[in-house]
C-alpha cells in the first residue's frame, strides 16, 4: 500500500500498539474507539456480537463532541453489523449510510464525499468530525474493476484488494486537500483486524505489535501532525481521549481506560477483573470470566 505508506512517514505513528481483547474485530474497535470500553461477548453467542452493549446507555466521544458544539457525521458503506448505525445515532452522529445516500461500494462513496461532502463542510466554515467506514476490503475482498491494476503479475484477490483500498484512500485525502480541509483539520486512519491473530480469534489473551515490522503496519496514524514516533504502549482505547485533547475539550467523566497518546502517562488496559466487573454490570450472570483453555475469556462455569 504505497500511499498509505507514504502516510505513515509523513506524520504521526504509533510504534508499539496493543491490542486488547474484545476491541479488534469491526463493530469492537469502533465500540473501544467510541466509548473507551470493551465489546464483550460470551464465547457460546459470540455471533450477536454485543447487541445489548451497544445499546447501553454511557458517555462516549460524540456526547462530549456534540456538547462542545461540534456537528457529527457518520458516511458507512455496506456496514450492516449489530447496532452499528444505531449506536453511532445514539451518540449525536447524523449517520448516513447506503439506504440515505444511494451507494454501497466504497469506490462510489468516496467520490461522493470527495465531489459533494468536503466541498459543502469547507464552505460551512463548522467545526466537525466526519467517520468513515469503508467495507469493501472486509472478507469476500471485493476488488473494483474502476481501480488500477498496479500489479499485474500478481494473481491474488487480498493483495489487489488491499491495492484497491490504498487508491481510494489516496483519493480521499485528495479530494480532502483539494476542499482546503487538510488546512485547519486533522486526520486519524486506522484499521481493525489487523491485530487478530487468527479470524475471529474474540478470546485472544493479547498481541503486541511493534511496528517496526513493516509488514503489519501502519495501524493508527496522524497522517498532518507533527512527524513524530510514539513508542510508548498505546491501544484503541487511547483514540478517544487523544482527539478531546487536540481539540482541548475538557470533560467529564473520564474514559475508565487509555490516554492521549500525547501525554507522557501510558493508558491502562482492562484487567481480568474489569472485565469482571463490566460484564456482570452489563448483564448479569450471562458467563463469568476466567482461563478457558488457556486463553483469556468467557466461560459458562463459575471460576473460583
Amino acid at each position: 500500500m504505497p500511499f498509505v505508506s507514504k502516510l505513515v512517514r509523513q506524520g504521526t505513528r504509533l510504534d508499539n500498539y496493543y491490542g486488547p481483547p474484545y476491541t479488534t474485530w469491526s463493530v469492537a474497535s469502533i465500540y473501544a474507539f467510541q466509548c473507551g470500553v470493551p465489546l464483550l461477548v460470551n464465547q457460546f453467542e459470540r455471533g450477536i456480537q454485543g447487541d445489548q452493549h451497544l445499546k447501553l446507555k454511557s458517555s462516549c466521544l460524540g456526547d462530549f463532541l456534540n456538547a462542545s458544539g461540534i456537528k457529527l457525521y457518520s458516511y458507512l458503506t455496506n456496514v450492516f453489523i449489530s447496532n452499528f448505525k444505531q449506536h453511532l445515532s445514539s451518540h449525536k452522529y447524523q449517520v448516513f449510510d447506503r439506504k440515505e445516500h444511494g451507494f454501497r461500494l466504497d469506490y462510489d462513496l468516496v467520490d461522493y464525499l470527495t465531489e459533494t461532502v468536503f466541498p459543502k463542510l469547507a464552505q460551512s466554515n463548522e467545526r466537525f468530525v466526519l467517520h468513515f467506514a469503508n467495507t469493501d476490503n472486509h472478507p469476500p475482498y471485493y476488488v473494483d474493476k474502476r481501480c488500477i491494476d498496479r500489479n499485474v503479475s500478481i494473481n491474488d484477490k487480498v493483495f489487489k484488494c488491499y491495492d484497491c483500498l490504498d487508491q481510494n484512500i489516496e483519493r480521499l485525502f485528495q479530494g480532502f486537500e483539494k476542499a482546503g480541509l487538510h488546512k485547519n483539520t486533522e486526520v486519524i486512519l486506522y484499521g481493525d483486524h489487523i491485530l487478530m491473530s487468527v479470524p475471529f480469534n474474540f478470546m485472544m489473551k493479547s498481541n503486541n505489535m511493534n511496528t517496526n515490522n513493516r509488514e503489519r503496519a501502519p495501524i493508527f496514524i496522524l497522517p498532518y501532525s507533527n512527524k513524530a514516533v510514539i513508542e510508548k504502549r498505546t491501544s484503541i482505547y487511547d483514540a478517544a481521549p487523544t482527539i478531546l485533547d487536540i481539540l482541548g475539550i475538557e470533560y467529564s467523566p473520564r474514559f475508565p481506560f487509555g490516554d492521549s497518546i500525547f501525554s507522557k502517562n501510558v493508558g491502562f488496559v482492562p484487567s481480568e477483573n474489569d472485565y469482571m466487573i463490566i460484564l456482570n454490570t452489563t448483564d448479569p450472570g450471562n458467563a463469568s470470566i476466567g482461563n478457558c483453555n488457556n486463553k483469556i475469556g468467557f466461560c459458562s462455569e463459575t471460576i473460583n
